[in-house]
């Protein structure tokens, strides 16, 4: 039975300066002195010794004495101590954990040569775990959580295998010839908080294989099953993504090239011209009329939705100019041209396609020209129930007649800053979204990763929107549904972002309401109400607008925010500038979302109020967002890879201080030079330059205060220490009477030991160098010891949260030397008594 709870139950309502009245059960384990040391523990189990002892009791002892004659040889050499005994199992204690894990990966060794040539029924296997801890003890027995962890980890070792935990790890590692370890990850133990972090050593005569497979090394399988049932139907759902992806890239990009080749291939059918000629400027006067013989009616292409309303089905467009110009080999560009079509020049056919396609160009004879009259062009088109009928007029292209070498050239330019970028660039953002994915099912996410990953969602859709594919397969409402909300939803999301980067909590949760909002407002009015065209390009414009004015509204407000904490940090005001990187990526990224939105106005606004190279440059911005906002996420997930292995590497540390600290504990004579020890090797790990020990002192007359006595301090150049201080003023003063510890980013900033009118009001002198210090009561249950002060960091930077947790760590750690030190004097005190008494 594990004794310790109840010692340490009765420890908090018994006084210890009368040990020898405890009236108690386990009296006899109280009267003898409690002490406290830091120690690697072992446990060992015999594989199937009940089953065998059922069979074969005499088989089984015999093989029971073979396993206890090979583990005392081994406890000889390693200076081990035997403790306990069970039948099959030990309960041994080492002084170094060293020794601990040399002996157990000598025992199973031996007991592997033992064994190798002897049949089944003469084998042994044994199990072995390892645990170092602070454990309590009366020279007789062992208690303490470290013994309850060391017991609970040696089921988790394979037969005639070795399981250790982290702390052992990190002591033994690279002090072990040829031994090696695999990370079997945390696990959950019986009865012990948080579990622990185990590892299996891999011992010398067991196989290891010798060309890994990829899945092995990158632990795959181990991963998988140690996530929870929830946890693997997310990691499985992002791998049929993650292909799902994988198969849309390649169709995208395949999409892409087919295009610029279908150009290629054509362009080498015709020469080019020995010399340009000017073009003829093919985008105006323009008729419309829905059946062959008319009546015509004007047709403007720049604003073909006004007739969405009207052109359905069958109709016929046509246009009327004049040339002088000698074209050698001339070529018309019109524009896009949806669903079934048929170009005829002078009533000789030139050119045609059954359904939409990329922008194209047709070639004829230079003879079909007439120089010395008006020439005609025909289409005779059909389109679907879409919104944008007839001719879709591109900017940097035109509807021109010219060489078939410059209509060639702007076309392929179109072709390649459009549909192939697009593509590659619809490619490139999906497949860092499904990167994204997959770092947010494995890894812990930093500030922010939510709203990128979804950012980088949205430009896929907005990019997918160009794709034909998209266009012929689903109607056009849904396909402007899938535009529109790739526009809209962007700035809502950044400036989300941008409210969790500054913890602007109904910022941000207002930004999250915008977003369901207009996502569900989209779906009803844009998809769910069947409304005609004219009224959908009403809506749709709308929508636009109020997007246009959020991110406006958005960009204002994020830009001004940003200049000022820039200018009061230029004026020398505290105004923290941290992740500034990612607040100018989250402006610039609205301000590109703008862009986006304004050239994607219907019904010719935007050619109406945006210039024509403005616009073009406009496009381009919006072309090259998803890829440089890919960049950026990247750099986010390595940012936060570093950031978390720095992380790792300074919790390893951390645990090393205190082990190292429960170390110094243990093997403590004087507690002052013990703690000027701890708050050195603690200095040394924070970059703090100073540190003082106070002791609270009651005060011998009834009538005077209690006071603060600085016991030790750890300080680096010339500082100014006051060696005694009251309990009831100053800034420690607060600490002590509210028993909380206390961080400090900037104490000439904090009101509280600032003004006048305070109680607790800091000392006149400057003490604190750097502005930034923690202060730490010292207590053993609610009796209060003193206080602990860590202040002046080399750096120059303030104290941050892991470095206040290191601090509380190491006070609680302080607090139990005093304690003890405290409880070991009231034990020689009343043993003295007692011994003159009688």
């Amino acid at each position: 039975m594990d004794h310790s709870k109840t010692i340490q139950a009765e420890c908090r309502v018994r006084p210890w300066s009368s040990p020898h009245v405890v009236d108690h059960p386990y009296r006899k384990v109280l009267r003898m002195p409690i002490s406290r040391r830091l120690a690697a523990l072992m446990f060992t189990d015999m594989v199937g010794y009940s089953a065998l002892a059922r069979e074969d009791e005499e088989h089984a002892r015999e093989l029971v004495e073979d396993q206890r004659a090979i583990i005392r040889e081994a406890l000889k050499r390693h200076h081990g101590r035997e403790h306990q005994t069970t039948g099959d199992g030990f309960f041994l204690e080492f002084a170094s954990a060293v020794n601990a894990v040399e002996c157990a990966i000598e025992i199973q060794t031996a007991i592997f040569e033992r064994g190798r040539f002897q049949p089944v029924d003469q084998q042994i296997q044994v199990r072995i775990g390892v645990h170092i801890g602070d454990i309590l003890t009366n020279d007789e027995d062992l208690y303490g959580n470290g013994v309850n962890i060391a017991a609970r980890i040696e089921p988790m070792a394979k037969p005639g295998g070795i399981c250790v935990s982290r702390q052992v790890h990190d002591q033994v590692v690279d002090k072990i010839d040829d031994v090696t370890f695999q990370r079997h990850g945390r696990a959950i133990l019986k009865n012990i908080r948080g579990g622990a972090e185990l590892f299996h050593v891999c011992l010398p005569h067991e196989k290891k294989s010798t060309s890994p497979s990829i899945i092995q090394r990158l632990r795959v399988a181990e991963r998988f099953n140690r996530l929870s049932p929830i946890a693997k139907l997310n990691a499985s759902l992002l791998t049929v993504l993650a292909v799902g992806a994988g198969i849309a890239l390649a169709i995208a990009t395949g999409g892409g090239l087919s295009s610029l080749i279908a150009e290629t291939r054509s362009a080498s059918r015709m020469p080019a011209a020995d010399e340009s000629t000017e073009p003829v400027d093919l985008s105006t006067d323009w008729s419309y009329s829905l059946a062959k013989d008319g009546p015509w009616q004007t047709f403007e292409i720049k604003n073909t939705w006004k007739y969405a309303d009207i052109i359905k089905g069958a109709f016929w467009l046509r246009k009327s100019f004049t040339t002088d110009a000698n074209f050698k080999h001339p070529a018309i560009v019109l524009g896009l041209i949806r669903d079934r079509h048929r170009v005829s020049l002078n009533g000789q056919f030139i050119g045609g396609a059954d359904q939409s396609g990329d922008l194209s160009y047709y070639a004829f004879d230079n003879r079909l020209l007439r120089h010395d009259g008006p020439n005609e062009i025909l289409i005779e088109a059909e389109t679907r129930e879409t919104l944008n009928p007839g001719l879709a007029l591109i900017p940097d292209v035109g509807a021109r007649l010219s060489e078939f070498s410059d209509i060639r050239d702007r076309v392929r330019s179109n072709v390649v800053r459009f549909h192939v970028l697009r593509n590659v660039y619809f490619g490139l953002s999906l497949t860092v979204f499904i990167g994204c994915l997959f770092f947010l099912a494995f890894r812990r996410t930093p500030f922010g990763f939510y709203y990128c990953t979804t950012v980088l969602l949205l430009s896929s859709i907005h990019l997918a929107y160009y794709s034909p594919w998209i266009t012929d397969t689903f109607d056009y409402p849904f396909v402007r549904f899938l535009k529109i909300i790739s526009l809209a939803l962007v700035p809502m999301i950044l400036s989300a972002a941008y409210a969790r980067l500054h913890d602007l909590k109904k910022v941000e949760l207002a930004a999250n309401a915008s977003v369901l909002a207009t996502f569900f407002a989209a779906i009803y009015f844009l998809v769910i109400d069947a409304v005609e065209p004219s009224t959908f390009t009403g809506r749709y414009n709308l929508f636009l607008f109020f997007s246009a004015v959020y991110a406006a509204v958005s960009f204002s407000l994020m830009a001004f925010h940003f200049s000022k904490r820039l200018i009061s940090r230029l004026r020398g005001r505290p105004s923290p500038m941290s992740y500034i990187s990612f607040e100018l990526v989250y402006i610039a990224s609205v301000a590109v979302s703008i862009s986006s939105i304004v050239v994607s106005f219907k019904a010719g606004v935007n050619s109406e109020y945006v210039p024509t190279e403005a616009r073009k440059a406009m496009l381009d911005f919006g072309l090259a967002f998803p890829l440089s906002f890919s960049i950026f996420v990247i750099t986010i997930a390595i940012y936060d890879y570093v950031r978390q292995s720095r992380s790792a590497k300074q919790r390893i540390r951390r645990d090393s201080l205190v082990l190292e600290i429960v170390n110094m504990i243990a093997k403590a004579s004087d507690p002052l030079i013990t703690v000027g020890a701890i708050q050195q090797s603690t200095c040394s790990f924070l970059k703090a330059g100073r540190s003082t020990l106070y002791v609270l002192k009651e005060a011998g007359d009834s009538t005077a205060a209690a006071s603060l006595v600085a016991e030790y301090t750890v300080a680096s150049g010339d500082t100014q220490i006051r060696t005694q201080l009251p309990v009831d003023s100053g800034v420690i003063g607060y600490v002590v009477k509210s028993k909380t510890p206390l961080l400090i980013t900037d104490i000439g900033s904090d009101k509280r030991f600032n003004s006048p009118d305070s109680q607790f009001r800091r000392e006149g002198f400057k003490s604190y160098q750097t502005g930034s210090c923690m202060i730490l009561p010292l207590l053993a249950g609610e009796k209060l010891l003193g206080a602990l002060t860590f202040a002046d960091r080399g750096d120059g930077r303030a104290f941050s949260q892991a470095d206040f947790e290191t601090a509380l760590q190491v006070a609680a750690n302080i607090s139990l030397l005093l304690e003890n030190r405290r409880l070991h004097d009231l034990w020689t005190e009343a043993a003295r008594e007692t011994k003159s008494a009688s």
